[in-house]
């Protein structure tokens, strides 16, 4: 086969019969073989470009912050698959987190131990498994891309996003910790005749009810939330005769007695 393309793909067969001259014999022989076409990937522009991204990005998962080269960008990755290795500014290839994205990049994180200087991303051949015994060649894809990294700057852009997430998480603490102003203030203006068991209902209410949690028909305050509350309360009554008893003013809870 010469000039083939992804269509000739798939399983080929060759049967050999030969008849042995010594007898009336008749050889054949069977051999099998799975034909594997690599498609090299399609690469925007046919060129291969390399970036840092402009903010700082954090992982899932991750307690860190890191930046992102980029390499690409890929219409697709031909088949098989084709992969990319970096290397760092002094020539060692880049272990790290390096993953092709839904951007159509291969996009490596890099943390505070990145370097200053040229950073390369190279495709590599395309792996096909050998099937059987036979032996398969690998196509080799000579694009290189090259992105110029300046490690303060990168370093300075993670401090940036770093102090934003702790600024914003203190923003929202402050949130959190403010609990809704809960206040009222009631009046009885006028003398009323009050019996056992029976509601003091204040004429003047108007004074304060932040919150809204004073009802204002029944004198009756409703904790709107959990938390601790401060109840002062003035009165003077007045008796008929001695023989009354002493007035006695409560505040319930719930129609509990709460304090006397």
């Amino acid at each position: 086969l010469s000039n083939v393309t992804a269509a000739d793909r798939g399983n080929y067969s060759v049967e050999v019969l030969a008849a042995r001259f010594d007898s009336a014999q008749v050889l054949k022989l069977q051999r099998h073989l799975v034909l594997e076409v690599s498609d090299p990937p399609a690469i925007q522009d046919d060129t291969l470009q390399a970036f840092m991204g402009q903010n700082a990005t954090k992982a899932n998962n991750s307690a860190s912050w890191s930046v992102e080269l980029k390499c690409g960008p890929f219409s697709n990755l031909g088949s098989p698959p084709v992969s990319v290795t970096w290397k760092s500014p002094s020539g060692h290839v880049v272990v790290g987190e390096s993953a092709y994205t839904d951007d159509h990049y291969f996009t490596l994180r890099l943390g505070e131990d990145l370097e200053s200087g040229n950073y390369t991303c190279r495709l590599g051949s395309q792996q096909i498994q050998p099937s059987g015994d036979y032996e398969v060649t690998c196509a080799a894809l000579d694009k290189v891309g090259t992105v110029d990294v300046d490690a303060n700057q990168a370093k300075v852009m993670m401090l940036e996003a770093e102090l934003a997430e702790l600024k914003a998480q203190a923003q929202n603490q402050d949130c959190d910790s403010k609990t809704p102003i809960v206040t009222f203030s009631a009046l009885l203006t006028d003398e009323d005749t009050y019996y056992s068991h029976q509601t003091v209902i204040f004429d003047n209410y108007d004074l304060i009810n932040e919150g809204g949690a004073f009802n204002v028909n029944s004198s009756i305050f409703t904790a709107p939330y959990n938390g601790t509350y401060f109840f002062h309360a003035n009165a003077q009554a007045s008796l008929e005769s001695y023989t009354d008893y002493l007035p006695n003013i409560k505040i319930l809870k719930n129609g509990a007695n709460f304090h006397a």
